[in-house]
């Protein structure tokens, strides 16, 4: 029995193999993110939700749908056969893989659990900027050496090797998207664009360094049972493409969005503005 997708050498098929390990982790993941839930909402009915530091307000119905896509994305990251086409045999399935497990489910997830989670604990708020450089170092970190050749090697034909990696990919996403998302006293939105930028630089390198590399970097996937229709270089290439183009869509996306954010809320702060003003003429008018 075959626990977590991992390089076990043997030719591809189509026949859908069972992987209960990758099963009984997101089991717990769900498990743990209804409890999370859970005690949000308990939160917010509570009269001390305001005192948390929060943005007040109802909670959006859009959140909860966030999260569960950001649980199923994650599930198809993991299982069968994303997961086993990205353990041992497509380097361009194992940049899929990366993607969706650090760009893609983490900040759904986050947006799933709401303000509360969001919120900048207590001891955070005397230091944020140290905060916001340790979690983009530490992306930046898990990032390089997730994609080191020595590693990738040795750790993907094992189980736990296998595990080992995503379960960084997903924790250090988690870590890194939420100074993005975070609420109360937030971050001045171009300081959010800058960690944006800076806290990716590693992934963008590792995809070039794919695209011009003459040789394949992996030798689980170079070495794999090859699959009809595409070689390892040629992979390796469309695993270069698909981490610069589709992780640049995400991050210019994300940038975009807070560029907006940023726009309606300095309208809104110009309307206020614009309200007192008018409001103090009419005391003054009278």
């Amino acid at each position: 029995m075959q626990w977590w997708c991992s390089a076990q050498g043997v030719p591809w098929s189509w026949q859908w193999r069972p992987y209960p390990g990758v099963w009984l982790f997101m089991l717990a993941v769900v498990a743990l993110y209804l409890i999370i839930l859970r005690r949000e909402e308990a939160a917010r009915a509570a009269p001390a939700f305001h005192a948390v530091g929060s943005r007040s307000g109802p909670h959006p119905r859009w959140r909860p749908v966030a999260g569960w896509v950001g649980l199923a994305l994650s599930w198809l990251a993991l299982d069968w056969p994303l997961g086993t086409l990205g353990a041992g045999y497509l380097s361009s399935v194992h940049s899929v893989q990366f993607l969706l497990l650090t760009f893609i489910a983490p900040p759904l997830l986050l947006l799933g659990l709401g303000p509360r989670a969001l919120a900048v604990p207590g001891r955070a708020r005397r230091s944020p900027v140290a905060g916001i450089l340790a979690a983009a170092l530490l992306f930046n970190v898990v990032v390089i050496a997730t994609h080191m050749p020595r590693v990738v090697d040795r750790l993907m034909p094992t189980q736990a090797g296998a595990f080992a990696i995503d379960a960084a990919w997903l924790t250090a996403g988690l870590i890194f998207w939420r100074p993005v998302l975070l609420t109360g006293r937030p971050f001045h939105p171009l300081a959010r664009i800058g960690y944006i930028f800076w806290g990716t630089l590693a992934h963008t390198g590792i995809g070039v360094y794919f695209l011009l590399s003459d040789f394949p970097v992996y030798r689980v996937f170079e070495l794999a049972p090859p699959i009809p229709g595409l070689d390892p270089a040629s992979d390796q290439q469309l695993a270069g493409g698909i981490m610069e183009l589709v992780g640049m869509l995400i991050i210019f996306g994300a940038v975009s969005l807070v560029a907006l954010q940023w726009m309606q809320r300095e309208n809104e702060l110009e309307r206020e503005n614009r309200e007192r003003l008018a409001a103090g003429q009419e005391r003054r008018g009278e």
